[in-house]
Protein backbone atom coordinates (compact mmCIF):
# COMPACT_ATOMS: atom_id res chain seq x y z
CA UNK A 1 0.00 0.00 0.00
CA UNK A 2 1.43 3.44 -0.90
CA UNK A 3 2.28 5.58 1.92
CA UNK A 4 -0.50 8.05 3.02
CA UNK A 5 -2.66 5.64 1.24
CA UNK A 6 -5.98 5.06 3.77
CA UNK A 7 -6.50 2.18 6.17
CA UNK A 8 -8.36 0.32 3.33
CA UNK A 9 -7.24 0.06 -0.56
CA UNK A 10 -9.86 -0.23 -2.83
CA UNK A 11 -10.46 0.29 -6.26
CA UNK A 12 -13.19 2.42 -6.80
CA UNK A 13 -13.65 1.55 -10.34
CA UNK A 14 -13.99 -2.07 -9.61
CA UNK A 15 -16.12 -1.31 -6.61
CA UNK A 16 -18.40 0.87 -9.02
CA UNK A 17 -19.12 -2.30 -11.57
CA UNK A 18 -19.03 -4.99 -8.88
CA UNK A 19 -21.67 -3.54 -6.10
CA UNK A 20 -24.38 -5.59 -5.36
CA UNK A 21 -23.40 -8.22 -7.84
CA UNK A 22 -19.69 -9.75 -7.72
CA UNK A 23 -17.40 -9.75 -4.43
CA UNK A 24 -13.83 -9.00 -4.72
CA UNK A 25 -10.58 -9.58 -2.50
CA UNK A 26 -8.74 -6.02 -1.53
CA UNK A 27 -6.14 -4.93 0.59
CA UNK A 28 -6.00 -3.26 4.18
CA UNK A 29 -3.21 -1.97 6.84
CA UNK A 30 -5.32 -2.72 9.76
CA UNK A 31 -3.00 -5.11 11.35
CA UNK A 32 -1.44 -4.28 14.80
CA UNK A 33 -3.72 -1.83 15.39
CA UNK A 34 -4.13 -1.28 19.15
CA UNK A 35 -7.90 -1.25 19.12
CA UNK A 36 -8.01 -5.11 17.25
CA UNK A 37 -5.33 -6.85 19.50
CA UNK A 38 -6.39 -9.76 21.45
CA UNK A 39 -6.12 -7.97 24.69
CA UNK A 40 -8.01 -5.03 23.22
CA UNK A 41 -10.57 -7.06 22.43
CA UNK A 42 -10.94 -8.95 25.41
CA UNK A 43 -11.64 -6.02 27.09
CA UNK A 44 -14.06 -4.83 24.62
CA UNK A 45 -15.88 -7.78 25.07
CA UNK A 46 -16.51 -7.16 28.94
CA UNK A 47 -17.59 -3.90 28.02
CA UNK A 48 -20.10 -4.17 25.34
CA UNK A 49 -23.76 -4.74 25.87
CA UNK A 50 -25.03 -8.44 26.13
CA UNK A 51 -27.48 -7.59 23.12
CA UNK A 52 -24.37 -7.11 21.03
CA UNK A 53 -22.79 -9.98 21.41
CA UNK A 54 -23.65 -13.33 19.92
CA UNK A 55 -21.16 -16.53 20.36
CA UNK A 56 -21.96 -20.06 19.91
CA UNK A 57 -19.61 -23.07 19.24
CA UNK A 58 -17.36 -23.30 16.28
CA UNK A 59 -17.22 -26.61 15.49
CA UNK A 60 -20.48 -26.54 13.39
CA UNK A 61 -21.72 -27.29 9.90
CA UNK A 62 -21.36 -25.10 7.08
CA UNK A 63 -25.11 -25.70 6.36
CA UNK A 64 -26.13 -24.99 9.83
CA UNK A 65 -29.82 -24.15 9.37
CA UNK A 66 -30.75 -22.73 13.22
CA UNK A 67 -28.48 -20.84 16.03
CA UNK A 68 -29.40 -22.90 18.94
CA UNK A 69 -26.11 -24.93 20.06
CA UNK A 70 -25.03 -24.02 22.79
CA UNK A 71 -21.68 -22.03 23.44
CA UNK A 72 -19.04 -23.76 26.06
CA UNK A 73 -17.83 -20.29 27.71
CA UNK A 74 -19.30 -17.36 28.16
CA UNK A 75 -17.80 -14.58 25.53
CA UNK A 76 -15.63 -12.53 27.42
CA UNK A 77 -13.80 -16.40 28.43
CA UNK A 78 -14.20 -17.41 24.87
CA UNK A 79 -12.15 -14.46 23.28
CA UNK A 80 -9.86 -14.91 26.33
CA UNK A 81 -8.95 -18.65 25.65
CA UNK A 82 -10.18 -18.50 21.55
CA UNK A 83 -6.94 -21.39 21.34
CA UNK A 84 -9.53 -23.65 23.50
CA UNK A 85 -12.74 -22.35 23.92
CA UNK A 86 -14.32 -23.44 20.34
CA UNK A 87 -15.89 -20.89 19.98
CA UNK A 88 -17.07 -18.54 17.34
CA UNK A 89 -17.69 -14.77 18.76
CA UNK A 90 -19.39 -11.78 17.55
CA UNK A 91 -19.37 -8.05 18.72
CA UNK A 92 -21.52 -5.84 17.08
CA UNK A 93 -22.31 -1.98 16.60
CA UNK A 94 -18.21 -1.84 18.22
CA UNK A 95 -18.53 1.39 16.21
CA UNK A 96 -20.40 2.82 19.43
CA UNK A 97 -17.02 2.07 21.79
CA UNK A 98 -14.97 4.82 22.25
CA UNK A 99 -12.04 4.97 19.44
CA UNK A 100 -14.40 2.28 17.36
CA UNK A 101 -15.96 5.09 15.68
CA UNK A 102 -13.00 7.00 14.22
CA UNK A 103 -11.42 3.64 13.34
CA UNK A 104 -14.24 3.03 10.92
CA UNK A 105 -14.77 5.98 9.94
CA UNK A 106 -11.08 5.84 9.03
CA UNK A 107 -12.14 2.07 6.81
CA UNK A 108 -15.09 3.16 5.56
CA UNK A 109 -14.12 6.43 3.85
CA UNK A 110 -14.02 5.66 0.14
CA UNK A 111 -15.99 2.76 0.58
CA UNK A 112 -18.71 5.43 1.46
CA UNK A 113 -17.59 7.70 -0.71
CA UNK A 114 -18.16 5.32 -3.72
CA UNK A 115 -21.73 4.10 -2.64
CA UNK A 116 -22.27 7.38 -1.95
CA UNK A 117 -22.01 8.78 -5.63
CA UNK A 118 -23.45 5.52 -7.25
CA UNK A 119 -26.01 4.03 -4.67
CA UNK A 120 -27.62 6.69 -2.86
CA UNK A 121 -26.92 8.64 0.23
CA UNK A 122 -25.43 6.79 2.69
CA UNK A 123 -27.49 6.51 5.82
CA UNK A 124 -25.07 4.38 8.59
CA UNK A 125 -22.07 2.75 8.49
CA UNK A 126 -21.35 0.13 11.19
CA UNK A 127 -18.93 -1.87 12.64
CA UNK A 128 -18.51 -5.92 13.68
CA UNK A 129 -15.57 -8.04 15.18
CA UNK A 130 -15.64 -11.76 14.26
CA UNK A 131 -13.23 -14.22 16.97
CA UNK A 132 -12.84 -17.68 15.91
CA UNK A 133 -11.73 -20.45 17.17
CA UNK A 134 -9.02 -22.71 15.07
CA UNK A 135 -10.91 -24.58 12.33
CA UNK A 136 -13.91 -23.04 13.13
CA UNK A 137 -17.13 -22.89 10.89
CA UNK A 138 -19.31 -19.78 10.29
CA UNK A 139 -22.14 -21.57 8.75
CA UNK A 140 -23.97 -20.01 5.41
CA UNK A 141 -26.05 -16.95 5.83
CA UNK A 142 -26.59 -13.57 4.12
CA UNK A 143 -26.44 -9.79 4.91
CA UNK A 144 -29.09 -6.79 4.09
CA UNK A 145 -25.99 -4.28 3.13
CA UNK A 146 -22.75 -3.61 1.34
CA UNK A 147 -19.74 -5.06 3.46
CA UNK A 148 -16.36 -4.97 3.57
CA UNK A 149 -14.60 -7.67 5.59
CA UNK A 150 -10.51 -7.36 6.79
CA UNK A 151 -8.94 -9.96 8.02
CA UNK A 152 -6.61 -8.80 10.77
CA UNK A 153 -5.26 -12.53 12.40
CA UNK A 154 -5.01 -15.83 11.26
CA UNK A 155 -6.18 -17.59 7.75
CA UNK A 156 -8.95 -18.49 6.69
CA UNK A 157 -11.27 -19.13 3.48
CA UNK A 158 -14.56 -17.17 2.69
CA UNK A 159 -16.76 -18.13 0.65
CA UNK A 160 -19.18 -16.16 -1.44
CA UNK A 161 -22.17 -17.72 -3.71
CA UNK A 162 -25.39 -17.28 -5.67
CA UNK A 163 -28.29 -19.91 -6.29
CA UNK A 164 -28.94 -20.11 -10.10
CA UNK A 165 -32.77 -20.67 -9.20
CA UNK A 166 -34.60 -17.35 -7.97
CA UNK A 167 -37.22 -19.75 -6.09
CA UNK A 168 -34.52 -20.90 -4.01
CA UNK A 169 -33.05 -17.78 -3.69
CA UNK A 170 -36.35 -15.95 -2.40
CA UNK A 171 -37.14 -18.55 0.11
CA UNK A 172 -33.89 -18.48 1.46
CA UNK A 173 -34.12 -14.56 1.85
CA UNK A 174 -37.70 -15.22 3.21
CA UNK A 175 -36.39 -17.68 6.01
CA UNK A 176 -33.81 -14.72 6.86
CA UNK A 177 -36.59 -12.34 6.85
CA UNK A 178 -38.51 -14.50 9.25
CA UNK A 179 -35.59 -14.24 11.84
CA UNK A 180 -33.42 -17.47 10.75
CA UNK A 181 -30.00 -16.94 11.46
CA UNK A 182 -29.05 -19.28 8.83
CA UNK A 183 -29.49 -21.13 5.09
CA UNK A 184 -30.24 -24.33 4.94
CA UNK A 185 -28.91 -24.44 1.62
CA UNK A 186 -26.00 -23.64 0.12
CA UNK A 187 -25.42 -22.04 -3.44
CA UNK A 188 -24.56 -24.14 -6.16
CA UNK A 189 -22.49 -21.44 -7.75
CA UNK A 190 -19.86 -19.45 -5.21
CA UNK A 191 -16.18 -18.16 -5.35
CA UNK A 192 -13.51 -19.27 -2.69
CA UNK A 193 -11.07 -16.47 -1.09
CA UNK A 194 -8.35 -17.37 0.73
CA UNK A 195 -8.14 -14.65 3.75
CA UNK A 196 -4.71 -14.06 6.03
CA UNK A 197 -3.61 -10.83 7.64
CA UNK A 198 -4.40 -7.50 5.27
CA UNK A 199 -6.47 -8.96 3.10
CA UNK A 200 -10.35 -8.75 2.75
CA UNK A 201 -13.34 -8.66 0.61
CA UNK A 202 -15.85 -6.68 -0.64
CA UNK A 203 -19.12 -8.96 -0.16
CA UNK A 204 -22.55 -7.94 -2.01
CA UNK A 205 -25.79 -7.90 -0.32
CA UNK A 206 -28.24 -10.81 -0.12
CA UNK A 207 -25.11 -12.98 -1.42
CA UNK A 208 -24.82 -16.48 0.82
CA UNK A 209 -21.44 -16.45 2.24
CA UNK A 210 -19.57 -18.69 4.82
CA UNK A 211 -16.53 -19.14 6.58
CA UNK A 212 -14.00 -22.35 7.34
CA UNK A 213 -11.13 -20.83 9.45
CA UNK A 214 -8.01 -22.97 9.33
CA UNK A 215 -6.08 -24.81 12.29
CA UNK A 216 -5.41 -20.89 13.81
CA UNK A 217 -7.05 -18.08 15.96
CA UNK A 218 -8.98 -15.78 13.76
CA UNK A 219 -10.02 -12.58 13.73
CA UNK A 220 -11.70 -10.26 11.61
CA UNK A 221 -13.40 -7.06 11.20
CA UNK A 222 -16.72 -6.23 9.30
CA UNK A 223 -17.65 -2.40 8.17
CA UNK A 224 -21.54 -2.53 6.88
CA UNK A 225 -22.81 0.24 5.09
CA UNK A 226 -26.52 1.05 4.83
CA UNK A 227 -27.02 3.34 1.34
CA UNK A 228 -30.81 4.42 0.71
CA UNK A 229 -30.71 2.00 -2.11
CA UNK A 230 -29.76 -1.02 0.35
CA UNK A 231 -32.29 0.67 3.02
CA UNK A 232 -35.21 0.74 0.50
CA UNK A 233 -34.38 -3.11 -0.98
CA UNK A 234 -34.54 -4.16 2.83
CA UNK A 235 -38.30 -2.80 3.13
CA UNK A 236 -39.23 -4.11 0.25
CA UNK A 237 -37.91 -7.51 1.33
CA UNK A 238 -39.90 -7.28 4.92
CA UNK A 239 -43.13 -6.08 2.89
CA UNK A 240 -42.52 -9.33 0.51
CA UNK A 241 -42.18 -11.62 3.71
CA UNK A 242 -45.53 -10.34 4.99
CA UNK A 243 -46.86 -11.22 1.38
CA UNK A 244 -45.82 -14.80 1.15
CA UNK A 245 -47.01 -15.22 4.67
CA UNK A 246 -50.28 -15.55 2.54
CA UNK A 247 -49.04 -18.04 -0.17
CA UNK A 248 -47.97 -14.79 -2.48
CA UNK A 249 -45.09 -14.52 -4.62
CA UNK A 250 -44.28 -10.92 -4.85
CA UNK A 251 -41.74 -9.61 -7.20
CA UNK A 252 -38.15 -9.84 -6.30
CA UNK A 253 -36.53 -6.53 -5.02
CA UNK A 254 -33.77 -4.83 -6.36
CA UNK A 255 -35.73 -4.75 -10.14
CA UNK A 256 -38.50 -2.27 -9.97
CA UNK A 257 -37.19 1.00 -8.34
CA UNK A 258 -40.82 2.54 -8.18
CA UNK A 259 -42.13 -0.23 -6.78
CA UNK A 260 -39.68 -0.90 -3.85
CA UNK A 261 -40.39 2.31 -2.97
CA UNK A 262 -44.10 1.79 -2.62
CA UNK A 263 -43.58 -0.83 -0.55
CA UNK A 264 -40.56 0.71 1.74
CA UNK A 265 -43.29 3.39 2.40
CA UNK A 266 -45.85 1.17 3.51
CA UNK A 267 -43.72 -1.14 5.69
CA UNK A 268 -42.71 2.40 6.73
CA UNK A 269 -45.90 3.89 7.51
CA UNK A 270 -47.12 0.66 9.03
CA UNK A 271 -43.70 1.03 11.85
CA UNK A 272 -45.02 4.32 12.49
CA UNK A 273 -48.34 3.73 13.01
CA UNK A 274 -47.15 0.71 15.52
CA UNK A 275 -45.04 2.91 17.32
CA UNK A 276 -47.80 5.83 17.83
CA UNK A 277 -50.04 2.90 19.24
CA UNK A 278 -47.42 2.12 21.31
CA UNK A 279 -46.75 5.61 22.81
CA UNK A 280 -50.48 6.03 23.34
CA UNK A 281 -50.93 2.98 25.34
CA UNK A 282 -47.60 3.57 27.57
CA UNK A 283 -49.39 7.45 28.52
CA UNK A 284 -52.96 5.80 28.94
CA UNK A 285 -51.38 3.03 31.20
CA UNK A 286 -49.26 5.95 33.13
CA UNK A 287 -52.38 8.36 32.65
CA UNK A 288 -55.60 6.77 32.15
CA UNK A 289 -58.62 8.57 31.10
CA UNK A 290 -61.36 9.99 33.51
CA UNK A 291 -64.46 7.02 33.87
CA UNK A 292 -67.34 9.20 32.81
CA UNK A 293 -70.00 9.73 35.23
CA UNK A 294 -73.89 8.24 33.99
Amino acid sequence: MTPGAGLVDIEKALLASSMWQTPFQLRHNLAGNPLVTRDALVRLTSERPPFSIAHGRSDQAVVFGESGVDPPFTAVRAVADLENSRSWITLSFVDHAPGYGDLLDAVSTEFRSVLATHDGPVRARTGTVFLTSPGGVVPAHVDRHHNILLQIEGTKELCVGEFDDDLVQEQEIHRHFEGHDYLLRLPNRFQAFTLGPGQGVYIPPYRPHWIVCDQNVSIGLSCSVRTNTSHRVELAHTFNSKLRRFGLRPGVPGVRCRLDAAKAVTVTAGREVKHARHIVANHLRKDPLPSSDK
